[in-house]
């Protein structure tokens, strides 16, 4: 046996083996906004307008305003004005005069504000004041609920659900608004009242200028609570419809949050804010070219979609109703621009109330279902 014979099987030829594989490069990864913002808080809110466009939140915003609406045209009847279309032009004004400041740099009020409309109509304030804040307290709570939900557990839950929700905690919603108002009120008519007592009698005068260094600290405290309230307002309907609790621990939580961080709180309002007013002014500017599209077409040869007074009462009434669809979509902004602030809110005071008290923003109290209830009201196992 020759050496040759004991070898092990001859190696291919070079040209025989396979060519080595090229090395492959790795591509970076692509960064996206989610990526860039991981772990920061903030970024939570731009998913506001998504929340603010749900079919649902948009009606239930719609029958608000027009509800308030026929409440507030009840001053008719000793007035001459719409104590609601005098409220709604307020907004609209400060609305406005905000976009104007933040797209055009400038501008002025042209109109009375909201607070100035309040007090320059007393009576209709009084009486009407009640039920308009009861409509919209309980219609933006109904929203806020369900933009939570979404938010905090991503569920839809179904229109009639969240109606109840709110429904049936009205009254709470109610006094949610209603508390800071009558605190700061209570403490101006206690003073008044204690001044017209202790500083109006000759005898007493003295006494009463001893003892206004108490109405000085009762001052102090509503100014207080009149600037913790305004920079709470945002969340006071939040915390209604997060938690499990009653108005006054509602209120008492917003305040809470507004004074242990108040700074952060400013920020997450003023994101909300600046995206709301680029988010409305979307809305709006659509809407607006829209209404123009839809009557320079209709009008294009020779029609005639609005009211002409000197048409027949058969063209009028077309045109009053084509007056009514535009009018509706504009109502349809107005309820795009309330559902979208009773969202926002939402995750403003579930982000606060994360960095406040490091509870989870998915972490979202619901009440116990029906069936889980048993007859003696204890829950069952």
């Amino acid at each position: 046996m020759t050496p040759n014979d004991t070898a092990g099987p001859a190696s291919p030829p070079d040209a025989a083996r396979p060519a080595p594989e090229p090395a492959r490069v790795r591509e970076a990864p692509t960064l996206g906004f989610e990526d860039l913002t991981r772990g920061l808080l903030w970024p939570m809110i731009f998913r506001a307008p998504a929340l603010a466009l749900r079919p649902a939140r948009v009606g239930f915003a719609l029958i608000t305003i027009v509800l308030l609406a026929l409440v507030g045209s009840i001053s008719r009847l000793w007035s001459d004005t719409n104590y609601a279309d005098r409220l709604a032009d307020a907004f609209a004004g400060l609305v406005g005069e905000w976009l104007s400041i933040l797209f055009l740099g400038g501008g002025g009020r042209s109109g009375p504000g909201p607070v100035e409309v309040v007090f320059s109509h007393p009576v209709s304030s009084i009486v009407l004041g009640v039920p308009m804040l009861a409509i919209l307290a309980v219609g933006a709570g109904a929203i806020s609920r369900s933009a939570a939900r979404e938010f905090a557990l991503n569920e839809r839950d179904p229109w009639p659900r969240s109606l109840a929700f709110a429904a049936g905690r009205g009254v709470s919603f109610f006094f949610t608004l209603a508390i800071p108002i009558l605190f700061v009120l209570a403490i101006y008519l206690t003073i008044a009242v204690a001044g017209f007592l202790l500083l109006t009698l000759p005898g007493v005068s003295i006494v009463g200028a001893v003892l206004f260094a108490l109405a000085l600290a009762a001052g102090l405290l509503a100014a207080v609570a009149t600037l913790a309230g305004l920079l709470a307002l945002p969340i006071f309907l939040a915390a209604m419809a997060c938690e499990g609790a009653d108005a006054i621990d509602a209120v008492q939580r917003a305040y809470a949050y507004a004074i242990a961080r108040p700074i952060r709180l400013v920020v997450y309002i003023a994101i909300a804010e600046l995206l709301g007013l680029v988010f409305i002014g979307v809305v709006a500017l659509v809407t607006s070219l829209g209404v123009s599209f839809s009557l320079d077409a209709a009008s294009a040869f020779g029609g005639r979609p609005l009211p002409n007074p000197d048409a027949g009462a058969l063209w009028s009434a077309s045109g009053a109703i084509v007056e009514f669809w535009i009018k509706l979509a504009v109502l349809l902004v107005g309820a795009i621009a309330l559902s979208y602030l009773a969202s926002a809110g939402v995750i403003v005071y579930l982000l606060i109330r994360r960095v406040v008290d490091g509870q989870h923003h998915q972490d979202l109290w619901s009440p116990p279902a029906p069936s889980a209830i048993k007859g003696d009201g204890a829950p069952s196992a």
